[in-house]
């Protein structure tokens, strides 16, 4: 799954990866690090 444009230190984003994104998925946020939700 890719997810672009997302501002990674924009809270509600940050939030909107997390719930819906599988625990075991990798989301490549641009401009950013890969992050591992929890």
């Amino acid at each position: 799954m890719e997810i672009k444009n997302i501002d990674y230190n924009n809270k509600r984003d940050a939030d909107f990866i997390r719930k819906s994104v599988g625990s075991n998925r990798i989301v490549i946020i641009k401009n950013s690090k890969p992050v591992s939700p929890k």
